[in-house]
């Protein structure tokens, strides 16, 4: 298996330059247990350009943001779907389980769940959270 960062890396860009931006590749590749809600890169095009431009050009703001798609301990789906929120190192975030799906925060829908690294696991997402 692969590290958490080197799997983001490789699969979800736009999400890895952010959090490289934002100095948080050694937090999350050093870390153990971890649960990434990861947003694909659709789910940045969703994000206007100017937005997701002014957010890049401020590091807390980036920061906090990306902080709300990290659980800091390791939740599989089969845990997950038991919860109804999770402490993320950004704050609080609900869980809900609509027709089969995982639903973060009334929004975000987990498309690709258990994506396994070694010092954690990847949940696919297809809206990025905003705190």
């Amino acid at each position: 298996m692969t590290n958490i960062v080197d799997i983001l890396k490789t699969d979800f860009p736009t999400l890895y330059s952010l959090i490289a931006k934002a100095n948080l590749v050694d937090t999350l590749k050093n870390a153990q247990a971890l649960t990434i809600l990861a947003p694909n890169d659709a789910a940045f095009n969703k994000i206007p350009k100017e937005t997701l431009q002014a957010v890049g050009n401020s590091p807390e703001q980036l920061k906090a943001i990306l902080l709300q798609h990290v659980i800091p301990s390791k939740v599989e789906s089969t845990d997950i779907v038991t919860l109804t929120s999770a402490k993320t190192l950004g704050g609080q975030i609900t869980i809900a389980v609509k027709n089969g799906e995982v639903i973060i925060n009334n929004s975000a829908r987990v498309v690709d769940a258990d994506i396994e690294a070694d010092n954690g696991v990847i949940h696919e997402i297809d809206t990025v959270i905003l705190p």
